[in-house]
């Protein structure tokens, strides 16, 4: 399961369903007015996902969905809040301190998928094409900021 923030219109998420991964599918909810975007929750098709509404929350920057796992007989409910606090720090760091917040996602990424390379519903050689990719990412970031902190 992962969580982003788009900048799609209301159903309009052709550019997401294309770069899912065999076997899942997207859900979302758009900002419907104004400047910004939505929440996005890509998903295994194993999982039936659908959005819920609630008077409690709202916002284009949360999202309540009802999960079920058809392999399990579980039910679970999640509320998932923008994170509207972490953007605002982001927005004024430097951007050494940006790099480095983005290594480190990419690192932490990496070792998920590392340590959980069966979970992923992808072919092996998919998953170590993709941790190729994340690990290159990732150095050619560090370079950046070891190359602009001796200029």
């Amino acid at each position: 399961m992962c969580l982003t923030e788009t900048w799609q219109q209301n159903k309009d998420y052709v550019h997401l369903n294309e770069i899912c991964p065999s076997g899942c599918s997207v859900i979302g909810t758009p900002r419907l007015s104004g400047r910004g975007g939505g929440l996005a929750v890509v998903y295994q098709d194993r999982l039936t996902c659908n959005l819920m509404t609630s008077d409690f929350f709202s916002s284009f920057e949360s999202q309540m969905m009802k999960i079920t796992n058809t392999t399990k007989d579980a039910e679970i409910e999640h509320n998932v809040a923008f994170p509207n606090r972490l953007y605002r720090q982001t927005s004024k760091a430097t951007a050494e301190d940006k790099l480095a917040f983005t290594i480190q996602i990419l690192n932490d990424l990496f070792a998920l998928f590392e340590k959980n390379r069966s979970s992923a519903p992808w072919e092996e050689n998919t998953v170590e094409n993709f941790l190729n990719i994340v690990h290159k990412q990732t150095e050619e970031l560090r370079s950046c900021i070891g190359s602009h902190s001796n200029t």
